[in-house]
């Protein structure tokens, strides 16, 4: 391997690990780098031991940058970042005139990064011009063009085996009837040639064509439909949590059955905290919530704490679905790609993608009501992510998540909770759409009103120019609640701006000159949109 001599090499490896007792300050001697990366003065100061995991990544990603290397290396950047991080991750690799070669399975930050993609494959690696979507529109095109190559192959095999059998059976009837005719005879043997020669066309057919196409191996989630539990599921009222510091101050949630719910905010807003108030795994400071006592529900863990390290895959599935068979527990197993002998591994010999999967395996071995999923893609290959994706948008439960994911929120999530400076404000819609609206009511230090926030949905949904209807520059509807975390279903402004979206996402599904990908993605935001309609009127 040749290395141009002199040039500085900037890496940060997925698991990084910093010492606990030193400081930001003490690992990068570049305050501004620090700033750059939001680690303030103040933050730059404590040990690293009393940071986040989201912090860490940040003085890691501050030491790279400080170093201001010709090369940087990057082992999925993105784990444990919040959205504004990752952007600002997204915005400074473009910027960089060093050369960028990442590792990483988060698609959104994949487009908003690169240029080229190279895919290893077990044929040898492949290199695409382009960014994540492109790259897939690309895989999927070859795919596509494969399984019809294929298709003519078979067809083509099949024609050739019956000519060469046809040559053969007229081969031995010329013989058998030819006797001891030397013409007969003769003209026997050259159809024996004849079938031969088919054969051996056969076989250089069957040596030159391609085997089948397969998508690659993807772990398989088969989960049994959500029983009819209360409509209600959890209700939260004036909830509020404080460590040292406060991190959200009184709000009211309610989980209703059906709903798709993303809880965002930066790193160390307290997401992961309010989501297992929700579910009594930790008590608020202040506040009550109720939880139907009929209602189940199953709790991804990010730390996957759950997992007993001395138990075997199959144990770990087992103790959670003690009604399942030996054979139920290993099929679902193999389903999620743990085959034969690795069913018996211990959960301490696992890499942490193996160790989600199984977390996945005790899930849908027992039927839920609620799925309470904190992080649940981290570590993930992008054909096991889809997988879950395509399962969790076809379940007809209730769903909670936290995740950094915007792919996966936007493709499950209609509704989205956000936590910024101590808030809750809940927003209908595209989860993605909600982080920039929510990052631009911090920055500017809006209200939360509901003028305010239907306004900057407008012009997110509408896009920029768009004629707004003249209802949404009213003020809060009669008896719309202020407090933090009430939603749109009380505006008639918020279903107005709504259905607009839909008009327009209607108009291009019936546009004939729109591409596959634009189709699709206004085909996602529909439904989605579509089913916050709903929510909305059941309310």
């Amino acid at each position: 391997m040749w290395r141009q001599p002199g040039a500085l090499l900037g890496y940060l490896p997925q698991a990084l690990q910093l010492p606990g007792d030193l400081t930001p300050s003490d690992l990068c001697h570049d305050p501004a780098a620090l700033g750059r990366f939001g680690i303030e003065p103040a933050v730059a100061s404590m040990p690293m031991s009393s940071l986040s995991a989201g912090q860490h990544r940040r003085v890691g990603l501050a030491q790279v940058w400080a170093a201001r290397p010709d090369l940087i290396m990057l082992d999925e950047p993105t784990n444990h970042l919040d959205a504004p991080a990752m952007d600002l991750l997204a915005r400074l690799i473009r910027e960089s005139r060093a050369a960028v070669l990442l590792v990483s399975h988060d698609r959104y930050f994949l487009d908003h990064t690169v240029r080229r993609i190279i895919e290893l494959t077990p044929l040898g690696v492949r290199s695409y011009n382009g960014a994540y979507t492109a790259f897939r529109a690309r895989k999927h095109s070859e795919l596509e063009a494969e399984r019809r190559l294929y298709e003519k192959q078979e067809r083509e095999e099949d024609r050739l085996k019956q000519v060469a059998s046809r040559e053969m059976e007229w081969f031995r009837q010329a013989h058998r009837h030819a006797g001891q005719n030397d013409f007969l005879r003769a003209r026997a043997n050259k159809g024996a040639a004849r079938a031969r020669a088919s054969f051996a066309r056969l076989e250089r057919f069957r040596k030159q064509r391609i085997g089948k196409p397969r998508d690659a191996d993807a772990m398989v989630l088969r989960m049994g439909q959500a029983r009819k539990a209360g409509r209600r599921l959890i209700h939260a009222s004036g909830i509020s949590k404080s460590f040292d510091r406060p991190l959200f101050g009184e709000a009211d949630v309610a989980v209703m059955r059906g709903d798709r719910i993303a809880i965002v905010g930066p790193n160390g807003s307290g997401k992961t905290t309010l989501l297992r108030i929700l579910l009594g795994l930790e008590p608020p400071t202040s506040g009550t919530v109720w939880r139907s006592p009929s209602a189940s529900w199953f709790y991804f863990d990010q730390t996957m704490e759950q997992l007993d390290p001395s138990h075997t895959v199959l144990e770990s599935v087992s103790c959670a679905a003690s009604a399942r068979s030996p054979q139920e527990i290993r099929n679902i197993l193999g389903a999620l790609l743990f085959h034969g002998s690795a069913a018996g591994n211990r959960i301490s010999m696992l890499s942490l993608g193996e160790r989600v999967r199984v977390m996945f395996g005790r899930m849908i071995a027992r039927g839920y009501d609620i799925l309470a999923l904190d992080e649940p893609t981290n570590n993930l290959d992008v054909e096991s992510r889809e997988a879950i994706e395509r399962r969790l948008e076809s379940w007809t439960g209730t769903v909670v998540i936290v995740s950094h994911d915007r792919y996966l929120l936007d493709r499950i999530c209609t509704t989205t909770i956000s936590i910024q400076d101590g808030t809750l404000r809940t927003y209908y819609g595209p989860p993605s759409a909600s982080m920039t609206e929510a990052e631009t009511e911090a920055g500017t230090g809006a209200e939360s009103t509901t003028g305010a926030r239907v306004s900057a949905r407008a012009k997110a949904v509408l896009g920029p120019g768009a004629e707004l209807p003249r209802e949404c520059s009213r003020g809060p509807a009669k008896g719309a609640g202020d407090a933090a975390g009430t939603a749109y279903a009380a505006d008639p402004a918020d279903a107005l701006v709504l259905q607009n979206r839909l008009a327009v996402l209607s108009a291009k599904l019936s546009d004939a000159s729109a591409s596959e990908a634009e189709r699709a993605d206004a085909e996602r935001d529909f439904l989605a949109i579509s089913r916050a309609l709903s929510q909305m009127r059941r309310k």
